[in-house]
């Protein structure tokens, strides 16, 4: 769950810090006080691309900061990244026109890492959420997300790119027949490669050779240099001699240190015997030079010539050799890719339609479950169905579904989108929300004004589904229902002022009596001693419910 978000210089909102609460909780307030802009932050917290457009006019960049509790899913994926953790998990975003920042924990992260951190833990249901699940595509996806049967989805998608792949080949070999010139060109071209007899790492070992043997030439001189100064006529082994020599004196200190100087001298030509094999050991052959040079020279003219790297010479040959060997044996190969495409569209046939099954199991499961979910809601007709229809062969299978619903007493079922108002799907969107959340486990769930053409009865009910989710998952609620408000756990005004030129977004916690205050007002407009009551009824009523 989310403990705390910190938001600063984000659309409206100057700087908030605000404490959540496990359970539910409520934010309520005007139209355009900022309560969407809050959601909007969580939404970014958890992965959602954002750029400078959320910075407050006047401001460079905007901070974001949200703290999660850990539970064993959040561990493993954080460990699955090498980000380090302790109890708690920080989610902090830069935004601004140059760069965005994403950090967790302090180690910096990319959006994508983000993003697979709350895969499937955090749902946001925002006014556009309706569209969403009109979609077919869409809701095959829900089907998937909520189906055992990621196994068979796998093997169906494998089958469906090896077959892509080898329908290409197929295609290209059949519409490819070459001329005898083509074929006596590719032959030539193999034949030159062959000969050149090319090894992966050559060009990088010669290059380093040849690096080397100017440096050993330096070396080398070097090495001369200093041989030739010991060595020489006058040098310093002449030098050393004369010194010994002369002092060959009777004088027992003398003569002292002129055997300990006699020493060193044997010892310094000792030395330069083994600079002298040192020398010796660094001499490298002008013919090796000058091969090495050659060979070099062919490699780099094979690589202008073909236009490819040493990398791509290799692959190249191989696929000289294929073209060759399928112009030879065009036809057999030919047959033996019929044979094999059908192979593969067996195999692909039994893998899709065991997909199929199992995503009818799953939609049947699905279909109990959302009924049952709508049950309060004030839908007392409402029967949900999924119908499936083949169509083409894609890498997800080829079943095309369609979310069915019936409302009316003695009406037909219809596709979801055509059936409902505003306020029925609404509550049939809170009802899969429902079942969504049960079987997939979410962490925390985001209702932006789910509750939108929904009143009397029907607003309680909303109330009460929603109290009923947020047993085991922390649930944020932006809502203008009074209904619904009274579920809250904790319940949050959010207001706006003008302060100098600009407009700010705030935000406080409210006490029991201000929260039957602000109930009195959302559900009559004002705060007569009727309303007041009313507004007391309410939460008397919901605090019984939970």
């Amino acid at each position: 769950m989310i403990k705390s978000i910190y938001i600063k210089n984000f659309v409206i909102i100057d700087e908030l810090r605000l404490e959540l609460n496990k359970g539910l909780n409520i934010f309520i307030g005007e139209t355009g006080a900022g309560k969407s802009i809050i959601m909007n932050a969580i939404d970014l917290l958890s992965g959602k691309r954002g750029d400078s457009a959320f910075i407050q006019k006047g401001k460079d960049k905007a901070i974001l900061e949200a703290t999660f509790s850990l539970d064993d899913v959040y561990r493993d994926r954080l460990a699955s990244f090498d980000i380090d953790y302790d109890d708690e998990m920080i989610v902090y975003r830069l935004l601004s026109e140059s760069k965005n920042i994403i950090r967790i924990n302090n180690q910096t992260v990319t959006l994508n890492i983000l993003k697979a951190i709350f895969e499937d833990r955090v749902d946001i249901h925002s006014q556009n959420d309706s569209q969403y699940l009109f979609k077919n595509k869409n809701q095959l996806a829900i089907i998937d997300r909520i189906g055992d049967h990621d196994e068979v989805l796998n093997k169906v998608q494998e089958l469906y790119e090896e077959r892509k792949a080898l329908f290409k080949r197929y295609d290209e070999l059949k519409k490819r027949e070459e001329s005898p010139e083509d074929i006596e060109y590719y032959e030539y071209q193999l034949n030159e490669l062959k000969n050149a007899d090319l090894k992966l790492e050559e060009e990088e070992e010669l290059e380093r050779f040849l690096k080397n043997y100017h440096n050993i030439e330096k070396f080398s001189q070097k090495l001369n240099d200093c041989i030739d100064r010991y060595t020489r006529e006058g040098g310093v082994s002449d030098g050393l001699y004369m010194i010994i020599k002369n002092l060959n004196e009777e004088d027992d200190k003398i003569q002292e240190i002129a055997e300990q100087i006699n020493d060193h001298y044997a010892s310094l030509d000792d030395k330069i015997e083994e600079l002298k094999g040192i020398l010796a050991s660094l001499d490298v052959s002008s013919e090796r030079i000058e091969s090495a040079n050659v060979r070099l020279n062919e490699i780099r003219r094979l690589k202008r010539k073909y236009r490819r790297d040493l990398k791509e010479l290799l692959n190249y040959i191989d696929e000289l050799n294929l073209r060759i060997d399928e112009n030879l044996n065009r036809s057999k190969l030919l047959k033996e890719m019929e044979e094999a495409i059908q192979v593969l569209d067996a195999q692909y046939a039994k893998y899709a339609q065991d997909l199929s099954n199992q995503r009818k199991e799953a939609a049947l499961r699905l279909c109990e479950e959302v009924v049952e979910a709508t049950k309060g809601l004030e839908l007392k007709y409402f029967d949900f169905a999924i119908n499936f229809n083949k169509c083409k062969d894609t890498a997800l299978g080829n079943d095309d579904v369609s979310f069915m619903i019936c409302i009316n007493k003695g009406q037909d079922m219809s596709p979801l989108n055509k059936s409902a108002s505003g306020g029925e799907m609404s509550r049939i969107l809170l009802a899969l929300k429902t079942v969504l959340n049960k079987l997939m486990q979410l962490d925390l769930v985001v209702f932006d004004e789910i509750d939108t053409g929904v009143s009397g009865k029907a607003a309680l009910a909303v109330g009460e589904k929603m109290a009923k989710i947020a047993c085991d998952t922390q649930v944020l609620v932006i809502t203008h229902l009074a209904q619904v408000a009274a579920f809250g756990d904790v319940v949050y005004f959010v207001y706006k002022e003008d302060e100098g030129e600009n407009t700010k977004s705030h935000i406080r916690e409210l006490n029991d009596e201000a929260i039957i205050e602000e109930l009195a007002l959302m559900a009559t407009g004002s705060k007569s001693l009727n309303a007041l009551n009313m507004a007391k009824d309410l939460i008397n009523e919901a605090r019984s419910y939970k």
